[in-house]
């Protein structure tokens, strides 16, 4: 009976997540801009104003920023943006059994246009190793898709806001049954 209710929430949250896909879509689209100084550092993020003397740009690591342009080597404008992550999962495995899991992972972020393709590895309790793959629609930030998990293979919808990222996956257990894994993760 465990695996019906199971398999009902993993259907619920698909559809959720085609509803929240949805809803983002309808945002504009951002130009992504790499702004690299005199000094060397390179800035990534939309440039949100430009009154000809400085620019005013978003960044993910420092914020809002404001550049005099006489600091600034080059400005390029690129399709596609990158993270990377360490994450720290806490979940539980539902199957033969109910089990408690944590895992610690580092993984990177692609981002073209709204798609995004991910990947995670890193170490897991129980299982020793994880990984898995998500391609999903959205930006860096927030974004919904569907996970394939290496290990142990399952699949199952993905949620990320800001550094908080949620996932409701099914595969098959040993006793060839369904199992679920559902997890809480936190990003630096």
């Amino acid at each position: 009976m465990i695996n019906s209710k199971f398999l009902l929430l993993i259907i619920s949250l698909i559809f959720i997540n085609s509803a929240y896909a949805q809803q983002d879509s309808s945002t504009t689209k951002s130009d992504i801009y790499e702004v690299e100084l005199i000094s060397g550092k390179i800035y990534i993020g939309p440039i949100t104003n430009d009154d000809g003397r400085e620019i005013e740009m978003m960044t993910r690591n420092m914020g809002k920023m404001i550049i005099p342009k006489t600091q600034i080597e080059n400005i390029s404008k690129t399709n596609e943006n990158s993270q990377s992550f360490k994450e720290f999962n806490a979940g539980i495995y539902v199957g033969w059994l109910v089990f408690p899991g944590a895992s610690f992972l580092w993984g990177k972020t692609y981002q073209s246009n709204k798609r995004i393709f991910e990947w995670q590895a890193g170490v897991a309790l129980p299982t020793t190793v994880t990984g898995k793959l998500t391609l999903a629609h959205g930006k860096l930030d927030k974004y919904s898709g569907i996970s394939i998990r290496v290990w142990p293979p399952t699949i199952g919808p993905q949620f990320k806001i800001n550094r908080l990222t949620l996932s409701a996956e099914v595969g098959p257990d040993i006793d060839n049954g369904v199992m679920g894994i559902l997890t809480v993760g936190f990003r630096r």
